[in-house]
C-alpha cells in the first residue's frame, strides 16, 4: 500500500486469493477521500468483475465513520462522486476505454488475463491519459498468465529497471495458514504447473 501511494507507476504480481481486490478497494477509497478532484478509473477484463470490485469500494465507504468520509454527490452502480470533487468510475478493457477522459489514477485488475487482441488497443487508448500528466498514476495488479503478454512485458521491464515502474510480488505462503501441507493438497487437486503459475507467480511459456 505504501508503494502504491509513493510510486507513480506500480505493478504487482500476486498469487491467487491473497486479497488483491481488497488492496485495490483500500487504495481507491483512500485516494478519493483524502485527495481533492481526483478522477479514478478502475479497469477490469469483464464488466461483472469491475462491478464486483466497485461494490466493495462502496461497502468500504459505507462502513467508514461519518466524521471520516466526505459526503457523496452521486452514488451509482458503476461510479461515485464525492463532495470534494473526486470520482471513482469503472470500465472494461476495450480498445476505446477511457479515450477522451481525464484520469488521475488508473487501476487495472488482472491485466494478464485481458485477451491479447484487446490489450494492445486498450493500452494505446489509456496510456496517453496518464502519461500526459506528471501527477497521474497507474497501478496494475495480476496473477501470472504465461509469457509474451503485456503484463509480463511490463513486469519484466520493471524487474530489470528498464521502464521506470515500481514493482512487487506477493507469494502464496505470505498468507497466514498456508503451509507445505496446504501446498501439497492444492497440487493434488490441480497440477504442479497450475500451482506454479497461479500461486508461485511463475511466468510459464508454451
Amino acid at each position: 500500500l505504501r508503494d502504491m501511494r509513493d510510486e507513480r507507476f506500480y505493478i504487482l504480481l500476486a498469487s491467487r486469493q491473497i486479497g488483491k481486490s481488497t488492496l485495490m478497494t483500500i487504495y481507491l477509497l483512500w485516494q478519493a477521500c483524502f485527495n481533492k478532484d481526483q478522477r479514478i478509473l478502475l479497469v477490469a477484463n469483464k464488466e461483472a468483475t469491475a462491478i464486483e470490485i466497485f461494490s466493495r469500494v462502496r461497502m468500504a465507504y459505507e462502513e467508514l465513520p461519518n466524521w471520516l468520509k466526505p459526503p457523496v454527490k452521486e452514488y451509482a452502480k458503476t461510479s461515485m462522486t464525492l463532495e470534494n470533487g473526486s470520482r471513482i468510475g469503472i470500465t472494461t478493457t476495450t480498445g476505446t476505454a477511457a479515450r477522451g477522459q481525464s484520469v488521475n489514477c488508473l487501476v487495472i485488475d488482472e491485466m494478464a488475463f485481458i485477451e491479447n487482441h484487446l490489450v494492445d488497443e486498450f493500452w494505446k487508448s489509456v496510456y496517453p491519459i496518464i502519461s500526459s500528466s506528471k501527477k497521474s498514476k497507474a497501478f496494475i495488479c495480476s496473477t501470472a498468465n504465461g509469457t509474451g503478454n503485456l503484463f509480463h512485458k511490463l513486469y519484466d521491464g520493471a524487474e530489470k529497471e528498464e521502464n521506470g515502474w515500481g514493482y512487487d510480488k506477493i507469494m502464496w505462503n505470505e498468507v497466514p495458514g498456508r503451509d507445505e501441507k496446504w501446498k501439497q493438497e492444492t497440487i493434488a487437486n490441480t497440477s504442479e504447473q497450475q500451482f506454479a503459475q497461479e500461486f508461485e507467480c511463475d511466468f510459464i511459456g508454451s
